[in-house]
């Protein structure tokens, strides 16, 4: 007995067709808090490296570094 092919193995959205399936809204939730937890991670560990490279180049010390990053913008 063959069986078709399956794009992404169903996954992604897609049924083994091509064709978008319905998602319940507990893996929406899921999807929307992954992607959020992976834009602040990333933009933690941006931070994180631009103040190493600040010590490293300006040569100062790391808490004065470390307040200034943490410093909101004034608009």
């Amino acid at each position: 007995m063959s069986q078709e092919p399956r794009l992404f193995n169903e996954g992604y959205g897609f049924g083994s067709r091509g064709t978008p399936r319905d998602f319940t809204q507990e893996q929406l939730d899921c999807a929307k808090h992954a992607i959020k937890s992976a834009v602040l991670m990333n933009l933690e560990s941006r931070a994180q490296v631009t103040c190493l490279f600040l010590v490293i180049v300006l040569q100062r010390d790391i808490t004065t570094i470390i307040e200034e990053c943490n410093r909101q913008p004034q608009l």
